[in-house]
């Protein structure tokens, strides 16, 4: 007897006599003797030949790879993730969960996007991170290129020159000597990295350049009429010295005043003249800041002063005049034998004739 699947009613008997039959492809034998019976595999498991049971019903089946998240790029803190496509592959296996035949699917790796890069890196081209370069190891991270790098602190040496400064005031010439230490010292600053990173670009503290001129130091100066030099500057003369030649360089010493006749300084530094004393005299001269000045004994055309100390060799000239005509008269008067006093009341024994020195 031979049974054959019908997909209306199942499966039905064909013939009487024989007990040998065959599953159809899809189906599987179940059941002993009269009673056995063809069947139809489970659902999934019908793409195998007739079976001889269920256990041997066959299906095929699909495997999926996975798509798998990469790591976290080096120097990126963060990303963008893509979907990707994984492979499939089929396979065979009973219902009784024996593999036939297996396979292995391809997986894949989501694609990723660094978006913004860690502390010292900096995204390139591809928006891959990269550590900043040598020289410009720093960074504070973010969507930025190499130029986001920056340096630690470098030293900018002095570059420009030293020039003569303006002559101090009242100061009629000048000297110099070199700039302060201080103004050529080398600045500070911290530099992003050029576009190619590997030179300063865009400065990001600190001094930009070095090269400012300095101006010389005054090494030494002359003054100008009615100043003296204070060793790098210029003052005043003292009110009462208040003159000095052009060009002077003799500190406050190169100040004088001018002194009129009968007058003298006793001591250094006094602001006012004394007169000279009767008896003495004293021409017109000049005294230095410091020093002093003197009058001198009267002697011959200068043996009288008037009031103001003043040598006046008139006034001389009359007085001994009249000492000789008052010894005139006196001989005129006197008794023979008398001696006459002199002017003053002291007598003397005969006229001096008075020595009369050239003018």
């Amino acid at each position: 007897m031979v049974r054959s699947a019908d997909s209306a009613s199942g499966y039905e008997d064909t013939a009487t006599e024989s007990i040998d039959f065959e599953a159809d492809s899809g189906a599987y034998l179940s059941g002993s003797g009269i009673a056995r019976t063809c069947s139809r595999c489970p659902s999934g498991y019908r793409d195998g030949a007739g079976a001889d049971s269920i256990s041997y019903c066959v299906g095929e089946f699909t495997k999926y790879g996975d798509e798998n998240t990469p790591a976290m790029q080096t120097g990126c803190a963060e990303r963008e993730l893509g979907t990707c496509n994984p492979g499939s592959c089929t396979y065979t296996q009973r219902y009784n969960g024996t593999i036939i035949s297996d396979c292995t699917p391809s997986d894949c790796t989501k694609p990723q996007t660094c978006t913004s890069a860690s502390t010292n890196y900096y995204l390139d081209d591809n928006d891959d991170p990269e550590r900043c370069p040598d020289g410009y190891p720093n960074s504070a991270g973010g969507s930025g290129g190499v130029t986001q790098c920056y340096s630690d602190t470098k030293s900018r040496p002095w570059s420009g020159s030293q020039v003569n400064g303006t002559t101090p005031t009242n100061c009629y010439s000048a000297t110099w000597g070199s700039c302060r230490a201080e103004d050529m010292d080398a600045c500070s600053y911290v530099a992003y990295a050029n576009a190619a990173g590997t030179g300063d670009g865009t400065i990001k503290s600190g001094c930009s350049s070095n090269s400012a001129n300095c101006t010389k130091q005054v090494a030494s100066v002359t003054a100008k009429s009615g100043f003296f030099d204070a060793g790098t500057y210029c003052s005043a003369c003292p009110d009462a010295y208040p003159n000095s030649a052009n060009g002077n360089d003799g500190g406050n010493g190169a100040c004088y005043m001018s002194v009129s006749g009968g007058h003298y300084v006793a001591d250094a530094h006094d602001t006012t003249t004394a007169t000279c004393a009767a008896g003495t005299y004293k021409g017109s001269h000049t005294v230095y800041y410091g020093d002093t000045s003197s009058c001198s004994a009267c002697s011959g055309q200068n043996q009288y002063q008037d009031a103001t100390g003043q040598s006046n060799a008139h006034n001389a000239l009359v007085h001994i005049g009249a000492v000789a005509a008052y010894a005139t008269v006196a001989r005129l008067k006197r008794p023979a034998g008398h001696v006459a006093p002199a002017p003053g009341g002291r007598h003397t024994a005969s006229v001096i004739k008075p020595k009369m020195q050239p003018m």
